[in-house]
């Protein structure tokens, strides 16, 4: 009925201190570090739950959802788990690696091909993606290609992780305006593997 965890994933910490987000067995999970009480942050089970991101003011939690037949979204939810989550994405499609910006107003996210275990539906225009946190509009396209992006603190540019090389085994650190032009090019790594 009930038992430990050994695994979490995507762990990450509210400003104040006072509680953790994490996510395990398909779930996002709010502990208070005080109490040592946990919860979950939403309470559907039709979907999985990855990528848990806290909003710079705590009170928000980013993340993508999965599901085998109707694939997955962007979401915020409430860190109290009032409220129905909001989504950012208007389609579905295979999405990961969504973070805020510096004052939580922007969200970026990486939408990536499906293929060989996951379905190929909703694969067309991959790459990295920006949204009002609010929703109020439809997510822009600024990359075709990357990985893990950020804001960078005044959030004009978004820096992200591209493979280079012969052998595309090599990482380089890259950065773009949010209309996705100017791209520049900043550290380069071949043992790196994230930046």
């Amino acid at each position: 009925d009930s038992f430990e965890v050994q695994a979490i994933r995507w762990a990450s910490q509210t400003p104040d201190g006072k509680h953790v987000v994490f996510q395990a067995l398909g779930h996002i999970w709010v502990r208070n570090t005080e109490t040592g009480e946990q919860k979950r942050l939403t309470r559907q089970d039709e979907h999985f739950e990855f990528y848990p991101v806290i909003s710079p003011d705590g009170e928000h939690v980013l993340y993508t959802t999965w599901h085998d037949q109707e694939l997955g979204s962007v979401r915020i939810a409430r860190l109290n788990g009032r409220g129905t989550p909001r989504t950012l994405t208007n389609e579905p499609g295979h999405y990961a690696e969504p973070a805020f910006s510096a004052d939580g107003a922007q969200v970026l996210f990486r939408k990536f091909e499906g293929g060989y275990l996951l379905s190929p539906l909703w694969s067309m225009n991959p790459g990295i993606y920006h949204v009002p946190a609010d929703g109020e509009s439809e997510p822009q396209h600024i990359s075709k290609s990357g990985s893990m992006p950020h804001f960078s603190v005044d959030g004009e540019r978004v820096f992200f992780s591209r493979s280079t090389g012969e052998l595309g085994n090599e990482r380089m650190l890259s950065s773009i305006r949010l209309d996705g032009e100017d791209q520049r090019d900043h550290l380069k790594g071949a043992k790196a593997t994230q930046f």
